[in-house]
């Protein structure tokens, strides 16, 4: 038993200083300007909002938009409160040939508060709200109107819960184009009448899958059918 925590120890020890090793090789590769390199480095290491970070940074600098966006938007996903993420995604978005939908103040507003409810946050709500509503209902056992409160956290919980419930659906539904440029067809054939062109980097959801051929829909409200090879999801 012992010899093997004694090995499980080792590998993890081994693991952290191969993975510390990797990171500082990638970071003076791209010091060095010698992005390929710095990418392929990246790419070995376990993933996190900085690795991602890192990998679009490489991409950028390799001049593939659609793959900058994509890991952009990765590590956007796991740390919405860096400004430099958000920062660096919008110069990429600026070189793209396919421009993001203007949005609305209203919209513009949701989208910021959408992103700044990171998962970790929603699931500290839930928490919180669960902890006061068991509280209360406690208190409730001496003064009734405790239970009244306690009733409020725990359809502010479950609120909270559908709320995660759906931000997670729409999420795992984004993807980005990473191929140079796709054909929308209406339907999952190119024999089908063409809908759209789009070009690298830009972002849609992604609907339904049939065979080779994925249903998206642009942000701009247009659906068509693109080839799924020519997609990847965030």
């Amino acid at each position: 038993m012992k010899k093997i925590i004694f090995s499980v120890l080792f590998f993890c020890l081994f693991a952290i200083g191969f993975a510390q090793n990797s990171a500082e090789k990638a970071g003076e590769y791209y010091t060095q300007k010698k992005y390929q390199a710095a990418l392929q480095e990246y790419l070995s290491l376990p993933k996190n909002a900085d690795i991602y970070y890192n990998i679009g940074n490489c991409y950028y600098r390799l001049g593939e938009l659609g793959k900058a966006v994509l890991y952009y938007r990765r590590a956007q996903r796991l740390n919405p409160s860096s400004w430099q993420i958000e920062k660096n995604l919008q110069i990429a978005q600026k070189s793209l040939l396919d421009k993001p939908a203007e949005l609305t103040k209203m919209e513009k507003l949701w989208e910021s508060v959408n992103i700044k409810l990171s998962m970790n946050v929603l699931a500290a709500i839930i928490f919180v709200c669960l902890f006061l509503a068991g509280i209360f209902w406690i208190v409730g056992v001496y003064r009734p109107s405790g239970k009244y409160f306690a009733f409020f956290f725990l359809f502010l919980c479950l609120g909270v819960g559908y709320f995660t419930y759906q931000k997670q659906a729409i999420m795992a539904k984004k993807a980005v184009l990473i191929a140079d440029v796709a054909q929308g067809f209406s339907g999952p054939g190119s024999d089908n009448k063409k809908v759209f062109t789009i070009h690298q980097g830009n972002s849609f959801a992604v609907l339904e899958q049939d065979g080779q051929w994925s249903k998206i829909k642009l942000e701009q409200g247009f659906v068509g059918w693109i080839k799924s090879e020519k997609l990847e999801k965030i």
